[in-house]
């Protein structure tokens, strides 16, 4: 493993280099006279309140020591200059085609109210295209849990939609986590047409677009509250109570978020359910 400190802190900082720290994350005028005595990688950043040319000069001067550096034009969050901070990262590799790039994710998934997933797939694939060689994130706030493997799945995904020239779709869908992968719902005349032809009492549950539904060859239910629907069905055994009860909120909830409930089959989802190889 790689150890990375993140401090502008001298003390700290030159500790760190003596135990044999791998990266110093932050670079820029404040801290650059501690660099010459460096011995770890250093990652060079704009000045605080200032853009891409204090980046270069920044970068510039750490190049004339001869220590190792990454640059890092730093990814400002939502609504205080994203788009802006993309756009340095492409001019930065545009100036710098073969230098090392880090970017930081973690303003936009510890920053939004919004699940990471899709967040860090979009990101992956401005990462892919721009080439850049490092990505910082973190797992602090309660959505951004997973982040990590999140964009471990990301990268791969999208290096594998650039190098075969096709779009990151029916590669992996292990990202598709909240929701699903596209499936087949049947329509209630269906349902009913199948009704028809059941002989026995046991009760088969199916979801459809807005709502579940419940028949066996007796009665017909659809609904959409599951203890509505268990009432209805005035089951009296404890055993059958307790599969009824599991198999009809497990199928408001596919309903409810539009994934694929097959009775007595877990829902899926995605990457959270911890069976593919991420290799």
């Amino acid at each position: 493993f790689a150890v990375s400190i993140d401090t502008f802190e001298p003390r700290t900082i030159r500790a760190a280099d003596a135990a044999g720290v791998d990266l110093l994350l932050s670079v820029n005028r404040q801290n650059i006279d501690l660099v010459p005595d460096l011995r770890c990688k250093v990652v060079v950043i704009p000045d605080f309140g200032e853009g891409l040319e204090s980046l270069e000069r920044n970068a510039a001067e750490v190049a004339a020591t001869g220590v190792p550096y990454v640059l890092d034009p730093i990814l400002d969050p939502l609504g205080f200059g994203f788009t802006a901070a993309v756009e340095r990262y492409a001019e930065t590799r545009r100036r710098h085609p073969e230098a090392e790039i880090l970017m930081g994710v973690g303003n936009l998934t510890e920053l939004t109210d919004v699940d990471s997933t899709g967040v860090n797939a979009v990101m992956a694939g401005v990462i892919e295209e721009l080439h850049i060689d490092y990505v910082l994130t973190t797992e602090v706030i309660s959505w951004a849990a997973g982040a990590v493997r999140e964009l471990d799945l990301a990268r791969k995904l999208m290096y594998c939609a650039r190098e075969n020239r096709v779009p990151p779709k029916s590669i992996d869908d292990r990202l598709v986590a909240l929701k699903d992968v596209p499936f087949r719902r049947y329509t209630e005349d269906e349902l009913r047409s199948m009704q028809a032809k059941v002989k026995d009492r046991n009760l088969r549950i199916f979801t459809g677009a807005d709502r579940v539904y419940v028949f066996n060859r007796d009665l017909f239910l659809e609904g959409t509250d599951p203890r509505e629907m268990f009432a209805a069905l005035q089951v009296d055994d404890a055993g059958h109570a307790f599969y009824l009860g599991r198999e009809l909120e497990r199928a408001a909830l596919a309903v409810k978020l539009g994934k694929k409930y097959v009775q007595e089959s877990p829902l899926r989802w995605g990457y959270l359910d911890g069976d593919g190889d991420d290799g």
